[in-house]
């Protein structure tokens, strides 16, 4: 999502996604979060916690960041939430 662009996001994330965090603030977070782990040296496997709802780990240089999601319940799926975490190795 580093160089996502709002075109794109408007097309994976559902309509109210950035309603509560405008979309400039929620880049400059994940930005600052995937300066602060390095490069990505991995995806791990997703951790679903039920059909719609699941994290998965990126594995960094120097930290991790955990992404944790929630699609909306429609025929074609957009994320509802999005968090980012970073998290010592």
């Amino acid at each position: 999502m580093k160089n996502l662009s709002l075109l794109a996001a408007l097309l994976i994330f559902a309509d109210n996604f950035f309603q509560d965090i405008p979309y400039e603030r929620r880049k400059m977070a994940v930005n600052q979060a995937f300066d602060e782990v390095g490069s990505i040296l991995s995806v791990g496997e997703l951790d679903p916690l039920n059909q719609l709802r699941g994290s998965f780990l990126l594995e960094g240089t120097h930290k991790d960041i955990r992404i944790f999601f929630t699609l909306n319940p429609q025929k074609e799926a957009f994320i509802q939430r999005m968090d980012v975490r970073v998290v010592e190795k």
